[in-house]
């Protein structure tokens, strides 16, 4: 039911605009193929922002946790995000709000997400939920998020914090139950919720309980993922070698 809100979000802001854009990026991706050029008919249908590459938590296989980010750490200028969003709104379908550090840093990540749904843009963003207060989520509801992805990587705060250095499990769980009650509040189907555990070697034995609390939720959707690794000299302290669960 939470992936159907999803679609049916997203089915919202589609226009002939819109699909006439996203076919001629198809027909010029199969002409590129074909005539080994690179051709381009179109704007970019779908997008990244990044509100900010500074994070409050210390992820051991994160580029910004390692500290090995070769860019200037900072904030994207509120200018710059609305200009961009002028120029790419009548063709974009997707924009997220989200790469390397914590979007709830940004002082004015409502504002964006506001704006951009202003413009007509699906919006989603992803978030470590250490800063989802209740008021809060009442303004990411009434700003119209269209979804959003919580990372819940282990079930106890011992396990949760083997890779989540600085995190709080408390306030991940109070952050959801936030997002449930703002929509039920206001009476809507969005921001649509997806709760992500990273699979790792020191919680996979908890993620039959981790499938069983989404399920206990009722209006969210859940989805295991496997682990990128920055840092290959720890790698073995948290990916199983030959199990489903690593990409590697």
């Amino acid at each position: 039911m939470p992936q159907i809100t999803k679609y049916c979000a997203f089915l919202k802001h589609l226009t002939l605009k819109k699909l006439i854009n996203a076919a001629k990026l198809a027909l010029s991706y199969a002409f590129s193929l074909i005539t080994r050029r690179p051709i381009r008919w179109g704007m970019p249908l779908s997008m990244s922002i990044e509100p900010t590459n500074i994070c409050n938590l210390h992820c051991p296989q994160c580029p910004v946790g390692l500290n090995r980010l070769q860019r200037t750490k900072g904030f994207i200028d509120k200018h710059l995000f609305t200009k961009i969003i002028d120029q790419t709104s009548p063709y974009l379908l997707n924009l997220f709000l989200y790469f390397q550090g914590e979007p709830f840093l940004h002082k004015s990540i409502v504002d964006m997400v506001k704006y951009a749904q202003k413009k007509n843009i699906f919006t989603g963003l992803s978030t470590n939920a250490q800063f989802i207060s209740f008021d809060l989520a009442l303004q990411l509801v009434r700003a119209g998020l269209s979804y959003i992805i919580i990372s819940l990587d282990g079930l106890d705060q011992q396990t949760y914090e083997k890779y989540r250095i600085g995190g709080k499990l408390d306030k991940v769980l109070e952050s959801i139950q936030n997002l449930i009650k703002a929509k039920k509040l206001l009476n809507s189907s969005i921001p649509a919720i997806e709760i992500q555990f990273l699979v790792m070697r020191h919680n996979e034995h908890q993620i039959s309980g981790f499938l069983n609390y989404c399920k206990s939720l009722g209006q969210v959707s859940c989805r295991l993922k496997t682990a990128q690794i920055e840092d290959f000299s720890t790698a073995h302290l948290f990916i199983r070698q030959n199990n489903k669960y690593s990409r590697y």
